[in-house]
């Protein structure tokens, strides 16, 4: 017989029930783990680490591992993606925790052993990987899909299913998730091969049929009250990537996408419609105000909206920035040529911005859109996964954005409106073109920022906006946290 260390009660009428382990093994995975030799492992690696304890949770019915350190005095813990590259290279990654925490001592009982029931919860903040957020709807979907088998939230796009507590059980489940929601039949060597949301999503037939959902998670976590960014004209909220980037940790931050992305799905006839559509979404995650409600170009347009609506509803809007927003309709001379002209222009516009030109610009040459696809990923305007016919459509959604603005009745909201003027842009013949007091009751500040309009969404003009949200909201620390967030960011 093998001496299993495992502990177990046998009844009266001979079942054997388990009740757990006389020794520190653990099952990860289906892999006995002993834990000492995860925390040996670690003081080996990491010589700072003065302490260590190494234990097991069950999350979402699975087990996972996780490290709780003591640092010696003068020593930081390394970044955490480091940790698990060096572990990884000693030892096999299911031995690998899910979270670290860094604690000033470890908590005992009164006769010296560890405290396992004062030992913190792991959070977002402890994972190994660092935290990329979905910039789609199918990204959305499989971070969501990850999240809810493996029990880690939030799940990013670069999250290995394996690495985070998924096993071949669970992508059994996942395959058959995919199946049944939406058609899809993965195969299970492909989720082996493509374990990340990013790289699934990249993989999928285009034609799938993917549920609508206009809110993008770019930051989940945070102490203070979240700020919602509504898309601007092409109607794809990842954009605000640097801008996310350069708030401070403490503010979550939510991008709003349009409908009409994805293949199959209807635009919304009108801004009141977009702005009724998006404060049933933001309400899902903060059901009170006082809101924090941003829009660049036409996002402003539906922002200012979303404010009279959430108003009338006797709700508050404390933060309502416009990014160089045109505030008369009135004033905007639509382009009489045909919907591909008007394309062509348009692309040749972000051709020239992103130093592409030396291509056909052409709404039906394939290269030239690919060529540009790839320019606008590197930059973290759409992800790298998006097919050229998704990408039409966003200029279809920019087109359109005119044609609603220019039939849009602005009507007056109480909350006051910080306006953002790109500095570089010519001053208008027309000095009403960005006059929005006559739309708000409490008057209007206006910031103006070095960049041109199409650039607002750029590392620098980012931190410019940035600084501005954050002296409107928590003045007294704005200034050291936002040059500090530069620093980052160029980094």
């Amino acid at each position: 017989m093998y001496r299993t260390g495992d502990l177990a009660r046998r009844a009266p009428d001979g079942e054997i029930s388990y009740v757990g382990r006389v020794d520190d093994q653990v099952k990860i995975r289906g892999f006995r783990v002993e834990l000492g030799e995860v925390e040996a492992g670690l003081l080996k690696l990491i010589p700072q680490i003065s302490q260590v304890a190494v234990i097991s949770s069950v999350a979402n019915g699975h087990q996972r591992l996780i490290a709780y350190i003591v640092m010696n005095a003068s020593n930081l813990l390394p970044e955490l993606h480091v940790i698990r590259a060096w572990m990884i290279q000693a030892l096999p990654d299911y031995m690998v925790p899910a979270h670290f925490i860094e604690l000033p001592s470890l908590p005992l009982t009164p006769n010296g052993k560890l405290d396992r029931r004062s030992l913190p919860e792991p959070n977002a903040s402890s994972r190994t990987d660092d935290y990329a957020s979905p910039r789609s709807a199918r990204e959305a979907y499989l971070c969501r899909l990850f999240a809810q088998l493996t029990g880690t939230d939030p799940v990013g796009i670069d999250d290995n299913f394996f690495n985070i507590g998924g096993h071949s059980l669970l992508a059994m489940q996942l395959v058959s998730h995919l199946k049944l929601s939406l058609g899809i039949k993965l195969n299970l060597r492909v989720l082996f091969e493509h374990p990340t949301p990013r790289q699934l999503a990249a993989n999928f037939e285009t034609s799938t049929h993917w549920t609508y959902e206009p809110l993008l998670p770019l930051r989940k976590t945070g102490t203070r009250q979240p700020i919602f960014c509504i898309h601007p004209g092409g109607g794809t909220g990842t954009v605000y990537q640097n801008l996310k980037d350069a708030l401070p940790e403490d503010y979550p931050v939510w991008a709003l996408q349009a409908r009409g992305l994805e293949e199959h799905e209807l635009h919304h006839a009108n801004v009141s419609e977009m702005a009724t559509a998006y404060i049933q979404a933001i309400r899902e995650i903060q059901a009170e105000g006082p809101y924090h409600l941003l829009g660049w170009s036409f996002g402003g347009t539906i922002a200012q909206e979303m404010a009279v609506q959430l108003e009338a509803m006797s709700q508050q809007v404390s933060l309502l920035v416009l990014l160089d927003t045109v505030a008369q309709p009135n004033l905007i001379l639509l382009d009489a040529s045909s919907e591909e002209e008007q394309s062509n222009k348009i692309l040749e516009s972000s051709a020239k911005s992103l130093g592409i030109t030396d291509e056909v610009i052409d709404i039906n040459h394939e290269p030239f859109i690919k060529k540009l696809i790839h320019k606008m990923s590197h930059y973290r305007l759409i992800p790298e996964s998006t097919p050229p016919e998704t990408f039409k459509r966003t200029i279809t959604q920019m087109i359109r954005a005119t044609q609603l603005t220019a039939s849009h009745s602005i009507n007056q909201c109480e909350a006051p409106i910080i306006f953002v003027r790109a500095g570089m842009e010519p001053i208008p013949e027309d000095p009403s073109m960005f006059d929005w007091s006559i739309h708000t009751q409490n008057g209007v500040s206006q910031v103006e920022i070095q960049s041109t309009h199409s650039a607002m969404w750029e590392i620098q003009p980012s931190i410019d906006i940035a600084n501005v949200i954050v002296q409107h909201l928590n003045p007294e620390t704005s200034v050291n946290i936002i040059s500090q967030k530069e620093v980052d960011i160029k980094k």
